[in-house]
């Protein structure tokens, strides 16, 4: 009889280690996806501040869909803190497929008066976007790192499209060479 409970409780233990594993082994299948800044549109204002919408492609690996659920962001220029937030908007992204998630970015007035004025006089202005992208997958949640830098010129900045209108075909030609 002991015997008997012996090998049961060994059976059992057995079941439990093989079964965190495949746990683990699942968990461990995900291939996170890769996001690249697709656009960033104009810059405009409202009553609040600086509203800017960031497009990203987000190509996903897996062979199972994904859904976006939230995005956190921190903006800088110049290398000072301008604006934190968040958006909540979900967006599916097919199994070995990709998707266009649009989000939007705020900060406000106060936030971006210096920046403007280095704007105006340099005529260039350095920025960081850094970027968290939450999904939620089928082998639980996952976190998406995404850090842009660059330089906004003002003639960048006023032949940007506003949020959701897609550039033109002749704001991409090239200047007549002399």
């Amino acid at each position: 009889m002991l015997r008997i409970r012996s090998v049961v409780a060994l059976v059992f233990l057995l079941a439990v280690a093989l079964s965190s594993s495949c746990a683990t082994t699942r968990a461990s299948q995900l291939i996170m996806p890769t996001i690249k800044l697709h656009r960033l549109s104009a810059l405009t204002f409202d009553s609040n501040g600086l509203v800017a919408e960031a497009q990203l492609n987000i190509d996903n690996p897996n062979p199972f869909p994904l859904r976006m659920e939230k995005v956190s962001y921190a903006l800088t220029f110049e290398g000072r803190p301008t604006a934190r937030g968040e958006t909540v908007d979900s967006v599916e992204v097919p199994a070995r497929g990709s998707a266009l998630a649009k989000v939007t970015l705020r900060a406000p007035y106060r936030a971006v008066a210096a920046a403007g004025a280095v704007l105006l006089l340099m005529g260039e202005l350095p920025y960081t976007l850094e970027m968290w992208v939450d999904f939620y997958t089928p082998l639980g949640p996952a976190r998406v790192p995404v850090k842009e830098e660059g330089k906004l010129t003002l003639p960048q900045l006023l032949n940007m499209p506003p949020p959701g209108v897609a550039p033109s075909d002749n704001t991409q030609t090239p200047p007549p060479k002399p």
